[in-house]
């Protein structure tokens, strides 16, 4: 993985990919990811360790 100012600008997956989708949309939209920054290499990594309002608005909830 390649961080720059608490963006993820890159990342080379081998073997398991089940995140690649996560870790693209992550990078095309630039998001801050430093309050998930300690998670990004976890095997279960994914929508839950969003920030609440963000993984809302991925997720498409309706508050």
């Amino acid at each position: 993985m390649v961080i720059r100012d608490d963006k993820l600008v890159g990342v080379v997956l081998v073997g398991e990919i089940d995140c690649a989708g996560i870790y693209i949309g992550l990078i095309r939209e630039a998001i801050d990811i430093s309050p998930m920054k300690e998670r990004l290499l976890s095997r279960d990594f994914g929508y839950i360790d969003f920030p609440e309002k963000l993984r809302k608005e991925k997720l498409g909830v309706i508050s």
